[in-house]
């Protein structure tokens, strides 16, 4: 009978194939058939691993110098990053053809290979231990082509510990982060070049007369340009468009494209009553929407240190929402409006409140202290999420270190489905699922697996 307890004795590979091969899944019960799942896919990183170094070997034969000049005749090119060798270019067709695969993928999967072999050699590793998925080895090589061999040891090293317990958004921040701190002068002209590539597309008309497409553009003006088809979608809500809030989002296109429509639907907006038996929410709305403010204040959120805005050290700053961005950048941000400068939040002395919901600094507090929703390997901004009380109110007060943001369908999870949380010490929660699953998040928001109890 398959134990859920072998997992943790057997390393991935050839030993774990012979030990799990003759078990049938569909016998298994619910627990169990999960942790074979996940043994799985162990096996599968370590097939990634051996597959990464046979195109790595591969390529390395395919290094030969050309018997000839001649025009037409094979080149060697170098299709992964500074310091892996050159292949020679109609190798990449055999390899094509032979993976069934376009050209284009088939370079793509080559300078995976050789990036791991040559310049992730730990990452490669993680990946042979079935510690982390192909994607994150994947994601770190492409991620860190552009450095330089000496470069991508720094980023190697800072990447390591962060590589297996993030969800893949957050992942990719961070990893985004580290290249931009270890070569902030590339990050620089490659978010100056980035410019270039802004646009705005109209994809062609769809079915009855409706048309799609999308744009590219600085990210504070899409998050401004957000904002404000928001506030005209609660405008036309509150003139009583009953059409679901996407669909009233569609219809301000049209009207931000009118001035004379806009102008209009905005008085009409902030001259009317909130219905009978309306709450604080459209009060709210309504005095924010007055004429001496018809627009929201569109608060962007951009993290850096003193030395950082000083000059004295560059690197990434992080703007929410979007994600790390150069100084730049976010001197540009702040350049172009006016800039609220909030207190410093101190979090280790945070007063309590007899209030069930959380609100005001110590809600800043708590999203400060976890930038994403705190349930394992969740992605979503803490600034989008529900504050959850991790002993349940009253019971459990209203303070920083009863406190964690937690996604709404998680908040469900743990409310109705039988998950729990702690918070042992501050900024550390540790998650029981209902199949007894132990997951740990750290300061960090980074996840361990600790996996079940012994003989479960």
């Amino acid at each position: 009978m398959f134990e859920s307890s072998r997992l943790r004795e057997v390393p991935p590979g050839p030993v774990l194939m012979a030990g799990l091969a003759d078990v049938d899944p569909s016998l298994l019960d619910e627990v169990r058939a999960l942790e074979y799942a996940n043994a799985m896919e162990r096996l599968k990183s370590f097939c990634d691993a051996q597959r990464h170094e046979a195109l790595a070997t591969f390529a390395a034969a395919s290094a030969r110098v050309p018997d000839t000049l001649a025009p037409g005749a094979a080149r060697l090119v170098q299709v992964g990053g500074a310091g892996t060798p050159a292949i020679d270019e109609f190798a990449i067709c055999e390899f094509a053809a032979a993976a069934h695969l376009s050209e284009h993928t088939a370079r793509a999967q080559l300078a995976v290979a050789q990036d791991l072999r040559h310049r992730l050699p730990w990452v490669l590793q993680a990946l042979r231990e079935g510690v982390i998925a192909g994607w994150r080895a994947r994601l770190v090589a492409e991620a860190t082509r552009t450095l330089s061999v000496e470069q991508v040891a720094l980023a190697q090293a800072r990447i390591m510990p962060i590589l297996s317990g993030l969800g893949a958004k957050r992942l990719t921040e961070l990893v985004k982060q580290v290249v931009i701190d270890t070569d902030p002068d590339a990050a620089e002209d490659d978010a100056q070049e980035a410019q270039d590539r802004r646009h705005v597309i109209l994809d062609g008309e769809d079915d009855h007369g409706l048309v799609s497409g999308g744009f590219c553009a600085d990210a504070a003006d899409a998050l401004r340009f957000n904002a404000a088809v928001d506030r005209v979608a609660d405008w036309l809500g509150r003139l009583g468009d009953t059409d679901p809030k996407p669909i009233r989002r569609a219809k301000a296109l049209g009207i931000l494209a009118n001035p004379h429509q806009l102008l209009d639907l905005q008085r009409r907006a902030t001259e009317s009553t909130p219905p009978a038996g309306s709450g604080g929410r459209d009060r709210a709305s309504r005095e924010a929407g007055s004429p001496a403010g018809p627009w929201p204040e569109t608060t962007l959120y951009v993290h850096f240190t003193a030395e950082q805005w000083a000059g004295t050290r560059n690197g990434a700053a992080t703007l929410d929402g979007v994600g790390p961005i150069t100084m730049s950048q976010a001197r540009d941000i702040l350049g172009h409006a006016f800039v609220t400068l909030r207190p410093v939040i101190d979090l280790d002395n945070m007063p309590s409140s007899d209030d069930r919901f959380v609100r005001g600094m110590l809600r800043e507090a708590m999203v400060v202290k976890n930038p994403t929703c705190v349930f394992p390997y969740c992605s979503c901004r803490s600034r989008t999420c529900q504050g959850d009380h991790n002993i349940a109110w009253p019971r459990g007060h209203t303070v920083l270190s009863n406190l964690g943001p937690l996604h709404p369908k998680h908040h469900r999870a743990k409310t109705f489905a039988g998950w729990h949380c702690q918070q042992p010490f501050h900024g550390i929660y540790l998650f029981k699922s209902p199949h007894g699953r132990i997951y740990l998040v750290d300061h960090r928001g980074h996840t361990h697996d600790i996996g079940l109890p012994p003989g479960a």
